[in-house]
């Protein structure tokens, strides 16, 4: 009994030993063969990483070059757009009922439905500086007298807000 397990355990002992042989002599080529097939993944990562990065700073470069171009049409049409940007018409004009539909879809409508939303965010005293240019664009203050009280204090306002503001 004794001898039949020791021939077993000596034959298990020379079957691990082989195996332990065969990956000795295997051990360095299945390295070798890992480490290529590594280095070929990580080689082909790496290029995909550097074009992604590559595509992302052309991005970034057209990206910087629109917002220039948007700031420089931004101070070309509204040359003094940082000192409004934050005026306190801002919110009301952004929490108000929002721009409102037009009768029409005509261009005219459109712009009247903007004037209007703009006009009702506005001060009274602000609605009345407005109306009286208006009034005198459209022609309607021809037909007020303009010697009464009412049009030459409105006029006296105007003409001081208009000097503070050329003064500016």
């Amino acid at each position: 009994r004794n001898k039949e397990k020791t021939v077993r355990v000596e034959a298990d002992l020379a079957r691990a030993q082989a195996e332990l042989a065969d990956l000795k002599e295997k051990h360095p080529e299945q390295i070798e063969k890992l480490s290529k097939m590594l280095e070929g993944k990580f080689s082909k990562r790496r290029e995909e990483l550097v074009d992604h990065l590559r595509s992302t700073i052309q991005d970034n470069a057209s990206l910087r070059q629109h917002l220039a171009e948007q700031r420089a049409s931004v101070s070309t049409w509204f040359p003094k757009f940082d000192r409004y940007k934050d005026s306190l018409y801002k919110q009301p004009l952004d929490t108000g009922a929002g721009p409102q539909q037009p009768s029409a879809s005509t261009m005219e409508a459109r712009l009247a439905a903007d004037f209007r939303r703009i006009l009702t965010a506005m001060p009274p005293e602000g609605r009345r500086r407005v109306g009286f240019f208006v009034a005198s664009l459209l022609g309607l203050r021809s037909r007020m007298p303009c010697d009464s009280m009412e049009a030459l204090t409105e006029r006296r306002n105007q003409n001081t807000w208009k000097i503070r503001q050329l003064e500016e």
